[in-house]
């Protein structure tokens, strides 16, 4: 009887992490429900893009999009600079300028112009520690007058962005809008 209860207890030790989940909940403007126009999820990485509900996936002026990178453990600053040097090759009109930068939790912006056919574009881009690996909030504005007036709102919305992590799926309780699963 005591085996059996030990590997009860053992199964269970290691079927909880299967089964639980991570989330980011994102609160935006004016309590709208933005739209997802992308999703994929891999086994190490998973990305979804957000566009406000009058917009659609070729023609967005804002739009946020977030990416988690499982099992990654190393300083968010580092996975950053990395990530930041990768798109300031695409458009180098301008680089960023680091707002926050530790090992927990790093942000930066930036204004590009037009580059080779890339659209100009204003960005907060926020990177932090999840219970799995890191994540990236990354909120893309294509109207810079726009970006400059939103500016505080939108730092504050990424800022006040949560990772959500619970052991089971059906403790969802928060408005499935405003959230997606890593």
């Amino acid at each position: 009887m005591k085996k059996l209860l030990l590997f009860i207890s053992i199964l269970l030790v290691f079927a909880l992490p299967c089964f639980a989940y991570q989330t980011v909940i994102i609160h935006f403007p004016n309590e709208e429900i933005w739209k997802a126009i992308y999703y994929k999820k891999g086994a190490r990485e998973a990305i979804v893009q957000y566009v406000p509900p009058t917009q659609d996936r070729v023609n967005w002026t804002k739009s946020v999009v977030i990416h988690s990178y499982k099992g990654y453990t190393f300083p968010s600053g580092r996975f950053m600079d990395q990530m930041t040097a990768q798109m300031e090759m695409q458009n180098p009109t301008s680089a960023y300028r680091y707002v926050k930068y530790t090992p927990d939790d790093s942000v930066a912006v930036r204004c590009t112009s037009e580059y080779k056919g890339i659209r100009g574009q204003c960005e907060i881009y926020k990177l932090t520690k999840g219970h799995e690996g890191l994540i990236s909030i990354h909120y893309v504005n294509r109207d810079k007058n726009d970006f400059k007036a939103t500016y505080n709102d939108w730092f504050n919305r990424l800022k006040k962005a949560t990772v959500y992590y619970s052991h089971f799926r059906d403790e969802r309780v928060m408005d499935k809008a405003q959230y997606y699963e890593l």
